[in-house]
């Protein structure tokens, strides 16, 4: 069990070489705010490596008292100046690239003050680079008090399209997890400067032969949020419910909903 802000299993960061994952279980593990008023992620998480390949592994079973319940996943820099919470005015080029393989994530809860809605996202992405979920699975997830279940993006730049965030899903079930707001998908705009502010999504979001679901049962729960303007390109895909994100996207391009 970590306390006061660390990552509960694993931190890995700073690798200028490949760094493969294979048949790991990150499992029961805990991140807890303690003193400090912050948690990480309750599995752990992944920053500025230049390529991290997950395979044929399972992250289940980990908690977070405040923020993330499964992992943060960030392919390479910070987008916002630590201090500040503003963008950056530049980012840096990079190619760096997370994939994760025929990965379970599963079981794993976040909870946050029931005033605040701090447990944000069972698995967060803040950071430019290339991000593949292939032949994954994320269900039975629980974002207690706020946030978004399955996927967080958060992609806000000045410079609009510079060095982009981009995700493929392919081959994925996401569904059966349990949140306030967006249980599949959450494209998200913050910006210090302006917290309320409405800003388009720096980056793309490409879906192809995927399952997408929400929790058990008749909900009005969100499967997915994007602010206004925001496009995800949806192919061959099962949508369980239309409406918000991917209403636009049904009976198109092999999709049913």
């Amino acid at each position: 069990r970590a306390l006061n802000g660390s990552n509960g299993g694993f931190n890995v960061r700073d690798n200028a070489g490949p760094l493969q994952m294979r048949r790991v279980g990150i499992l029961n593990n805990a991140a807890s705010k303690g003193t400090s008023g912050y948690a990480s992620a309750g599995g752990g998480s992944f920053r500025n490596n230049t390529s991290v390949v997950m395979t044929d592994s399972a992250v289940s079973g980990n908690t977070s008292d405040f923020h993330i319940g499964a992992m943060g996943l960030d392919a390479s820099f910070s987008a916002h100046d630590g201090a500040t919470g503003l963008p950056l005015a530049v980012l840096p080029p990079t190619t760096n690239t997370i994939t994760l393989d025929r990965v379970t994530i599963s079981g794993n809860t976040t909870t946050g003050a029931a005033s605040g809605g701090s447990g944000y996202s069972m698995n967060y992405i803040s950071s430019p680079g290339l991000y593949t979920f292939q032949s994954s699975m994320i269900a039975g997830n629980t974002v207690v008090n706020g946030g978004d279940a399955a996927l967080t993006f958060q992609a806000f730049n000045p410079s609009s399209q510079t060095n982009a965030l981009r995700v493929v899903i392919r081959n994925s079930t996401i569904a059966r997890n349990v949140a306030n707001y967006s249980e599949v998908i959450s494209l998200a705009t913050y910006n210090g400067a302006d917290p309320s502010g409405t800003y388009p999504f720096n980056g793309s979001i490409v879906v192809e032969s995927a399952i997408l679901g929400g929790r058990s049962g008749t909900s009005n729960t969100n499967l997915g949020y994007a602010p206004a303007g925001t496009s995800v390109n949806v192919s061959n895909t099962l949508i369980e419910r239309s409406g918000d994100l991917f209403n636009a996207v049904c009976g198109q391009n092999g999709n049913v909903c």
